[in-house]
């Protein structure tokens, strides 16, 4: 099936170098979800009443990470009452013609409607758990979808832990991943403890196609095989399509691209 990560080259190699160490390689996947901060904890429980709590929980975290937690009073009055999920709309790419007969308007909104409740303790955590990303990441990464011989295993998604790590009350213990930072004390160096998290400075397809300009996708666009799916003239022309620019991230603008060059490969028919 097509993939539309525009990264794969990349991931390739990693794959290639990890299988020539070992056959099983052990990722941090999930970690993010497990170990999901409860949005706005302190500003939340001072905002209902809870100031004693607040001030203890505010104590015990900088007496546990030597520094000031974040309060999270413009986040908790942005976000309150919002679900982490967000509803999935229909790409305004899709063929009409196309998006009728396969009735993707009620399909989406049958997904919409089918959201998992709330966790009673921990909402934000099990939201990234139950989200549709993870089966189709570990589809793709399975051996038998990359033709690596290199099995990828997930230690955050092992049922005991998640079920472990959705009983801790919210508290403080997750901002900045502060449970795994004090379990793992004794047991890794204090820098690694007292490193924070670092994300990529930028988007990379965005400095890519920033340094290239109109040339970032080496002359590919999308061709005729896609049209029965995509109409061109809603697609950027940023991205191989024939529309105006769009301002949506760019990897999600690829898609069409992805399927468009997945159709016109040999191993496709």
């Amino acid at each position: 099936e097509p993939v539309d990560s525009a990264l794969m080259a990349i991931e390739a190699d990693q794959w290639d170098l990890a299988r020539a160490h070992a056959p099983v390689l052990l990722t941090g996947f999930g970690g993010d979800a497990v170990l999901r901060e409860t949005r706005s904890r302190l500003a939340r429980l001072a905002m209902t009443g809870h100031l004693l709590r607040a001030a203890w929980e505010a104590g015990e975290y900088a007496w546990l990470h030597r520094r000031i937690p974040r309060p999270g009073i413009r986040t908790w009055r942005r976000t309150r009452g919002a679900r982490l999920q967000s509803a999935v709309e229909v790409p305004t790419w899709l063929d009409g013609d196309f998006a009728r007969r396969v009735a993707i308007e009620e399909r989406v909104a049958a997904q919409n409607a089918a959201m998992p409740p709330e966790h009673p303790t921990r909402p934000e955590a099990y939201d990234q758990l139950v989200a549709p990303l993870w089966p189709y990441l570990f589809a793709y990464q399975d051996p038998g979808f990359t033709g690596v011989p290199l099995e990828q295993r997930h230690p955050f998604f092992d049922v005991r832990l998640v079920r472990f790590l959705l009983s801790v009350p919210p508290a403080q213990w997750y901002n900045d991943k502060g449970l795994l930072r004090v379990g793992m004390k004794g047991l890794l160096p204090d820098p690694v403890l007292r490193r924070p998290k670092s994300p990529l400075p930028g988007d990379p397809l965005l400095a890519r196609h920033e340094r290239d300009g109109d040339a970032w996708l080496g002359g590919r666009t999308l061709g005729p095989e896609v049209e029965a799916y995509v109409d061109p003239a809603q697609v950027s022309r940023t991205v191989g399509g024939r529309g105006p620019a769009d301002d949506a991230p760019l990897w999600t603008q690829l898609r069409p691209l992805a399927l468009s060059l997945w159709l016109r490969s040999p191993g496709s028919k």
